[in-house]
């Protein structure tokens, strides 16, 4: 997605229809994507792997990324969400920062 803006809830809602293929192909690190096909396998794989642990605190994460506002480095590439202490150990959100890197018009998530 070009606009974190309308990517996060654009990933809401892959994520609530359990479009986990879609989101893969919208969010997923590019070279993780080539690095996961070089071996054999394929986002269709990937999205087949999704438990339910892993879907719900996905979307539970992107779900607190609409309440936040990223914090853009000086070339504009990187976008990193702070997810407050409280809600990490409240919400089972992963500790620390959420991290979009650019390529190109496109955000993907880093880490």
């Amino acid at each position: 997605m070009t606009d974190l803006d309308k990517a996060v809830p654009y990933g809401i809602g892959l994520l609530e229809k359990k479009d986990y293929e879609t989101f893969f192909k919208q969010f997923a690190d590019p070279a993780m994507i080539e690095e996961m096909v070089k071996h054999g396998g394929s986002i269709a794989d990937l999205a087949k792997s999704v438990n339910p642990r892993m879907a719900e605190g996905l979307l539970f994460a992107f779900k607190a990324l609409k309440d936040l506002k990223p914090k853009i480095d000086d070339d504009g590439k990187l976008a990193t969400y702070t997810f407050p202490a409280d809600a990490v150990a409240e919400h089972k959100l992963p500790k620390g920062d959420m991290v979009f890197h650019r390529i190109g018009s496109h955000w993907y998530i880093k880490n």
